[in-house]
C-alpha cells in the first residue's frame, strides 16, 4: 500500500490569503498480515514447519507422523516430515540363516543346509558348496548315485531335484533304495526292474532299485538288445525302466 502526506500554511498579507503546500512522495508501505513472521512464532508458519502447518517457504504442510524408529531426525525443507534415520547395519537372522552360492556347506539327510533355491553340491555326500538347483535336464544315459539312495540318470537330474552326489555310477544293491509291486519308489521315481537273464522272468515278482529318469527318454541305440520279459521285441533301457516292467538284456532279440 503506498502513502503520501501533504502540509498547507495559510499565511495572510496585503495581497490576500496566501496557501503554501509541500509534501512527500509516496512511499511504499508493507501490508500488515497477521499470519507470517520471519520468526514463525505464530500459530500457522515457522521458519521448520515443524508444526505441521507451513514450512521455510511459507508451504502449506500436513502434520508429521511420528519417527520411524530411534534416532530418526526430521528431513529436508520445505515440510521436514521425512525422516532421516541411521543405517539399521547387518541384521542377525537367527538359527534359519541360510548361506547363498558358493558358500561351504555339508550334506545331510536331515535337510539341506543351503538357501531357497539352492542345494548342497558334493560327490562324496560330505562336505560341498551350495549351488543352484539345476533348471535344465538331459537325457544322455551317465548315472549317478544320489546321496538319497536313488540312481539318477544323469548328473543334470540330481541336480534338478536338489540332490547330491555320492558317485559317478549307479547304486549298487547295497546302498540303494529297493522297490517292488508292494512296496513302491517315492512319487516321480521309478522302478528299475532288471533280472539277470530270461530265466529270472520265470520267478514272478522281482524286486527292483529306484531310478530318477528323464522326461524324455534318448533315442533307442542301435545295438540296444533290452528286452521285456513280456515281449520278445527288442526295446532300451530308459521306456522300460520308466514302465516298471521286468525286463533283461536278451543275447538276441527280434527287431
Amino acid at each position: 500500500m503506498k502513502r503520501a502526506w501533504v502540509t498547507c500554511v495559510v499565511v495572510a498579507s496585503g495581497f490576500g490569503i496566501v496557501v503554501a503546500c509541500s509534501g512527500s512522495a509516496e512511499t511504499n508501505i508493507p501490508a500488515f498480515s497477521g499470519s507470517s513472521g520471519s520468526s514463525g512464532s505464530s500459530g500457522s508458519s515457522g521458519s521448520s514447519g515443524s508444526d505441521g502447518s507451513s514450512g521455510s517457504s511459507g508451504t502449506s504442510c500436513p502434520p508429521c507422523g511420528p519417527p520411524r524408529g530411534p534416532g530418526c531426525t526430521k528431513g529436508t525443507p520445505p515440510c521436514f516430515c521425512d525422516w532421516v534415520c541411521p543405517d539399521p547395519g547387518p541384521t542377525d537372522a537367527g538359527a534359519d540363516a541360510k548361506p547363498d552360492a558358493g558358500a561351504d556347506c555339508e550334506w545331510s539327510e536331515d535337510g539341506d543346509s543351503c538357501g531357497p533355491g539352492m542345494y548342497c553340491a558334493t560327490k562324496s555326500c560330505g562336505k560341498g558348496t551350495c549351488a543352484p538347483i539345476g533348471a535344465i535336464e538331459t537325457s544322455a544315459r551317465k548315472p549317478v548315485c544320489g546321496c538319497d539312495g536313488i540312481t539318477y540318470w544323469n548328473e543334470s537330474l540330481a541336480a534338478k531335484h536338489g540332490m547330491s552326489v555320492a558317485k559317478a555310477t549307479a547304486c549298487g544293491n547295497n546302498e540303494s533304495v529297493s522297490c517292488n509291486e508292494g512296496d513302491p519308489c517315492p512319487a516321480g521315481v521309478s522302478c528299475n526292474r532288471r533280472v539277470g537273464s530270461g530265466a529270472g522272468c520265470a520267478l514272478g515278482e522281482q524286486d527292483g532299485t529306484c531310478w530318477r529318469m528323464p522326461a524324455t527318454c534318448p533315442p533307442v541305440a542301435v545295438d540296444s538288445k533290452a528286452r521285456s520279459c513280456a515281449s520278445a521285441k527288442c526295446s532300451d533301457e530308459c521306456p522300460l525302466i520308466k514302465a516298471e516292467a521286468p525286463w533283461y538284456v536278451a543275447a538276441v532279440c527280434s527287431p
